[in-house]
């Protein structure tokens, strides 16, 4: 100024220049295996950091503006960094290519299959080295022998056969099909109907021959059993059968047949049991035939006790017998069991101890009665008093006159008096032996 006075200031000014880290990844493939990438991942991070992406001929899936990125096109993609509190920014950039070669593929079919020539093949040729391939071989119509995974098969029916390959870096597959041809001169098949056995032990399966495919007329047949000739077999028992049909050339087809047997029925219906008269009973059948597979139950016991398709029998005992089960399934075949059931009934017995075997029809003959569990009198002997044997009946009825005795002794009427009487009585479940004496009158 005019004055001369002098005055001064000073001020510091600092500089933000750290510019943030980028990082858009390595460059990448794409394979048939690998069709779709993540870009990114390793830039800088934080509140003002954005991310700005964008691709030249290539496909971005999703957001622009994330650290990372998907990715399944071939391409160039550059990424942007920026700090938006210092305007620093940086640049990255990835490159994303493509393989998916496939070598050439030949297929050289083999031979006509014929009877003179039962075995054909199928080779490969790869412009590239095999070991770097892997090779699967399939057919809708064929039979291959052997390895499905090798360059070349062996064959041994015509028919059309493709090849896969593929490339073990890239995944990528490429096929190819070739056919094998068959003369329409040789036998190709043989149309055969077949019957399992029906049931269990039975002997009545069956293979009968509708057909022949290719070859030349008249055929001959040969079974592997008798009769080896015909165009079947009847009656037979479950196994393995085979059919060698040979036409006017000498060709030959073999087939192999099973003859199945199902499984046997089962029935159990428990042991032999021993309950008291009056007591209620429950017999549960068991068998091994499915719900869907039974087709009838059918029960039977003393006295015409029956259950139709009953899975159990219930009913209150009041005498002995066999149970029995027929138990039938959906083919018709039949198994049975049975058990023993043992009533015990109070024994009831009548001996007379006095009769009159005058002929008058009343109370003419000395016999033993029961109730019905007294089955049988196993023997009644009657003695004098002095142990002279003077009747004995085997195996008599119980309640039976004509059974017993008459009061006679070879043919002569015995004087009165008292004689000696012994019996055995079998009953259902025991025997026992009773003795005693009976008075003879006029």
């Amino acid at each position: 100024t005019n004055s001369g006075c002098v005055d001064s200031t000073s001020v510091t000014v600092s500089q933000d220049a750290n510019t943030p880290a980028c990082s858009a990844g390595t460059d990448k493939v794409l394979t048939c295996d690998s069709v779709m990438f993540v870009l990114g991942g390793g830039s800088s991070s934080g509140p003002n950091i954005i991310y700005l992406w964008s691709s030249v001929g290539g496909n971005i899936v999703g957001p622009t503006d994330q650290q990372q990125i998907i990715v399944d096109a071939v391409g160039q993609y550059d990424l942007i960094v920026k700090d938006t509190a210092n305007g620093c920014q940086c640049t990255d950039r990835v490159m994303v290519t493509i393989d998916t070669a496939l070598t050439s593929l030949l297929l050289t079919p083999g031979d006509t299959i014929d009877c003179n020539t039962p075995m054909s093949g199928v080779q490969s040729t790869l412009g590239a080295p095999i070991v770097d391939y892997d090779f699967f071989w399939t057919t809708a119509n064929g039979t291959i022998v052997g390895s499905s995974t090798s360059p070349d098969i062996d064959v041994s029916l015509g028919g059309t056969y493709t090849l896969t390959i593929t490339n073990k870096d890239n995944g990528c597959e490429k096929s190819a099909s070739a056919v094998v041809p068959a003369s329409n001169k040789i036998i190709s098949a043989v149309d055969v109907s077949l019957m399992n056995i029906t049931c269990f032990g039975d002997a009545n399966g069956s293979l009968t021959i509708n057909g022949i495919l290719g070859g030349i007329g008249p055929y001959t047949y040969q079974w592997s059993v008798n009769p080896q000739g015909g165009t079947s077999l009847s009656s037979l028992q479950p196994g393995q059968y085979s059919l060698t049909v040979t036409d006017q050339n000498g060709c030959s087809f073999t087939k192999i047949f099973n003859i199945n047997e199902p499984i046997q029925i089962k029935v159990d219906l428990g042991p032999d049991r021993t309950v008291a008269a009056g007591d209620s009973v429950n017999i549960d059948l068991i068998t091994n035939i499915s719900p869907n597979a039974l087709n009838g139950i059918d029960w039977g016991g003393p006295d015409g006790l029956t259950c139709s398709g009953c899975p159990k029998l219930e009913f209150i005992a009041n005498k002995s017998g066999n149970i029995s089960a027929i138990v039938t399934d959906t083919a018709g075949c039949v198994a049975s069991d049975s058990m023993r059931l043992t009533v015990i009934v109070p024994r009831i017995i009548f001996i007379p101890t006095v009769f009159s075997p005058n002929g008058d029809s009343k109370n003419d003959y000395f016999f033993i009665s029961g109730r019905f569990n007294l089955v049988n009198i196993g023997f009644l002997t009657i003695y004098d008093r002095w142990g002279n044997m003077l009747f004995n009946k085997i195996d008599g009825t119980p309640g039976v006159e004509t059974d017993g005795w008459d009061g006679k002794f070879n043919g002569s009427p015995v004087s009165p008096g008292v004689y000696v009487y012994i019996a055995e009585l079998q009953y259902e479940d025991l025997t026992e032996t009773v003795k005693g004496g009976i008075t003879v009158i006029k």
